[in-house]
């Protein structure tokens, strides 16, 4: 079983799970992941759609739904970083 911790940005609960590079991929420990499934209705020929939850295996990367991804994202921090460098100069 995997052990969630809360996201330091938003508090939520993440799984830090290592990808097959060995990269940690940081994933919502309850992801609303549904599929949509397309049906062909043989009675007017239009297709119809059905949303059902996918499995139970399947998450969601928590940077597409953290509301303070921005926070952990290096081009971000590098910014940040430039910003406080002008104004706070090192002597």
């Amino acid at each position: 079983m995997l052990k969630s911790v809360p996201c330091r940005g938003c508090s939520k609960n993440v799984y830090f799970v290592k990808d097959q590079t060995g990269k940690f991929q940081v994933l919502d420990a309850v992801a609303p992941v549904w599929k949509v499934k397309t049906k062909h209705d043989p009675v007017n020929g239009f297709p119809s759609h059905e949303a059902e939850r996918a499995a139970d295996d399947t998450f969601v990367s928590h940077f597409s739904t953290c509301s303070k991804a921005n926070l952990f994202s290096k081009s971000k921090q590098e910014v940040a970083n430039k910003c406080l460098d002008a104004l706070c100069p090192k002597s």
